[in-house]
């Protein structure tokens, strides 16, 4: 029983250590060759960035993929679409939409629109920092900031039992009266005296 143990973790071993040394898979987070690009269906979809090259051996484009490959989660998180293009000969759909001249970086925005242009590579950290500015990724950042909500609490809670202090309206003056009854014996202005009642009639003078 003890040999058998034995021969099974020694078995098992290799496979571990196999299992250790493999690499995770890096995500869906692909390059696309244009070729195999519908351009229409990325309208409102994905957010393209396309790396065009005379070939793939320009050593532009190889740091380019270099540094886009350092980090695709960030480009991921924004919904990019990684296109690439290196034959000229091909005329691509998306080639002839940009009309590139040799290296060329292009990052557009989810109406396909492109708004940066490069003619040196970019690291990831550059092409997000651009791509946050676009208006449609405004736009997102904005809704994703106000989902859920609510309503702002008061600054400062008021103690228990008090109320805001709300302002007080005008009380409107009555045209042919005083505000408040007046002290008997007192006329209400010029032109007013006493009668036998006590009562204040207003005289006209001449």
């Amino acid at each position: 029983m003890k040999l058998l143990r034995t021969a099974l973790v020694a078995a098992l071993l290799p496979l571990s250590a196999l299992a250790q040394e493999t690499p995770a898979p890096a995500g869906d987070f692909a390059p696309v060759a244009a070729a195999d690009v519908v351009w229409s269906d990325l309208m409102y979809v994905k957010r393209p960035v396309v790396v065009f090259a005379d070939s793939p051996n320009d050593p532009n484009f190889i740091r380019q993929m270099d540094l886009i490959a350092r980090d695709p989660g960030q480009l991921a998180e924004r919904d990019v679409i990684l296109i690439t293009d290196t034959d000229p000969a091909a005329r691509t759909e998306v080639r002839q939409k940009l009309r590139p001249r040799g290296f060329s970086l292009v990052l557009l925005d989810k109406d396909l629109k492109p708004v940066i242009r490069k003619p040196l590579p970019w690291e990831v950290r550059e092409i997000t920092h651009a791509i946050d500015k676009f208006p449609l990724r405004r736009q997102e950042i904005q809704q994703g900031a106000g989902r859920g909500a609510g309503l702002t609490p008061h600054p400062d809670p008021l103690p228990n039992g008090e109320r805001e202090s709300r302002p007080t309206r005008p009380v409107a003056r009555r045209r042919n009266g005083a505000r408040f009854p007046l002290p008997r014996g007192e006329g209400q202005g010029e032109g007013a005296s006493p009668d036998a009642s006590g009562r204040h009639r207003l005289t006209r003078t001449p």
